[in-house]
This record gives C-alpha cells, structure tokens and sequence, in this order.
C-alpha cells in the first residue's frame, strides 16, 4: 500500500511540475511535454546511472540500456503530460 502512495505522489508532482512550467517551455503542448520528459530524464534516469556506474560494479550495457529505455519512457511520458495539460 506504501509503494501505491509513494507511486500516486510522484505521478501527482509531475504533472504539477508540467502545469507550472508550461509557459516557461516552447513549442505546443506535445513539444513542451517532451522538454520536461527529457529535463525529467536527466535529472531521474542519467543521474541515477552515474550513480549507479560510481558506487557499483554494473556492466556498460547494462548502464546504457537503462539510459536509453528511460530515455524513451520519460518521452512517451513528457508527451503524455503536455497532452493531458494542454489547456491548464
């Protein structure tokens, strides 16, 4: 039940960040979600492999298959959030 809120939280401030910077980002709303998908990707995914890639011993390829799949997942998911915020 835990993760489920911790889950629902994260969702939730992501789309908070979204509608909060939705005028600061360019374009229409699918360019401006997939901005904060790839603001997202840094800060959530490349960070985390740099950390991961310091404090363990992980193989390159593995490293570089989760930069690339959570590359395309926060896309998907920054398009997702410009689409269903279009008119907040």
């Amino acid at each position: 039940m835990r993760l489920w809120a911790v889950r629902h939280h994260c969702r939730r401030r992501n789309g908070h960040a979204v509608a909060g910077l939705q005028h600061a980002l360019p374009g229409g709303p699918i360019t401006r979600g997939l901005a904060f998908g790839l603001m997202a990707w840094f800060f959530r995914v490349a960070m985390g492999v740099a950390a991961q890639a310091v404090m363990f011993n992980v193989p390159g390829s593995a490293l570089t298959y989760a930069l690339f799949a959570g590359l395309i997942e926060m896309g998907v998911l920054g398009a997702l959030y410009g689409i269903a915020l279009r008119s907040v």
